[in-house]
């Protein structure tokens, strides 16, 4: 607290009157003020996908399996890609800027030249995929500016090929 110090005076002297503040409760204003802003502010915004479910009802929607390329992540950031139904077709790939990105502007190109339609991307993952190779090919749909694209379980056509290969 605030307290006023006076002392007598001196040999005919004028009393000077000394002033003594106490900022112990400053000090503990500015701390609580410190740590309420440090504990409110938001430093990064979240940052999510968007996730677009299919209606559940309503007739089957045939496509044309040109528009369609179906990527399996595998171990090691391996992924195994073929286009339309065929996947004896496919080839391996990796998960950077010059595997699998080639392969999906490529494919896009071509689609929408061809039939001017947007492509339609599956993407499974074998027993060995981690969940990296799953973040990293939904991070390539967004990159590639794939608008339809889906996530599925593995056919029985695809596991046999793949314990071929």
């Amino acid at each position: 607290m605030a307290q006023m110090e006076i002392k007598g005076a001196e040999h005919g002297k004028r009393t000077r009157k000394q002033l003594f503040v106490d900022l112990t409760p400053m000090v503990d204003l500015a701390f609580l003020l410190i740590s309420f802003f440090m504990l409110t502010t938001v430093l990064q915004e979240n940052k999510a996908i968007r996730l677009n479910m299919p209606e559940t009802e309503g007739p089957d929607t045939k496509i044309s399996m040109d528009r369609l390329i179906t990527l399996i992540a595998n171990d090691n950031n391996r992924v195994w890609y073929y286009y339309g139904d065929k996947p004896e077709n496919g080839a391996y790939t990796d998960l950077t800027a010059s595997g699998v990105r080639n392969v999906l502007y490529q494919f896009h190109d071509k689609v929408i030249s061809e039939q001017n339609r947007e492509p339609i991307c599956l993407i499974k993952f074998t027993g060995k995929a981690d969940y990296n190779s799953m973040v990293g090919l939904l991070d390539e749909m967004d990159i590639t500016d794939y608008n339809i694209y889906a996530i599925q379980d593995l056919t029985e056509s695809e596991l046999a090929i793949q314990a071929l290969k």
